[in-house]
């Protein structure tokens, strides 16, 4: 598998996690007995998948693209899942910023001659 779709898949598996944890936060409030609850646990579970993932892509690309793209790849996926399950609203700034991010995955990956 190239490691950009390792570190792109750690990344959904991060953002899945992070959506579900929102949902079980929004229902219940941060607090220990929420973050100690069986829902909440059991959201570990995809962001441990991603934690796999993003040890694969870090065994074989250099830290610093890998690090940049799972940053990226979280934007990009966090607006989507924001907009998707949260109604979030993005302005126009928003959507500069998000195709700034997809500009800077073509960057960091560009082959220089």
């Amino acid at each position: 598998m190239p490691a950009i779709v390792a570190i792109f898949l750690a990344q959904v598996f991060y953002t899945g996690a992070d959506t579900l944890q929102k949902f079980v936060l929004k229902g219940r409030g941060f607090s220990w007995q929420t973050l100690l609850s069986v829902k909440f646990l059991l959201t570990l579970i995809p962001a441990g998948i991603g934690f796999v993932f993003l040890m694969y892509g870090l065994s074989k690309m250099d830290i610093s693209k890998t690090i940049i793209l799972l940053g990226v790849f979280g934007v990009v996926l966090a607006a989507l899942s924001g907009l998707y399950f949260f109604g979030d609203r993005l302005n126009w700034w928003n959507w500069v910023g998000i195709g700034l991010a997809i500009a800077s995955i073509i960057l960091v990956n560009w082959k220089a001659a």
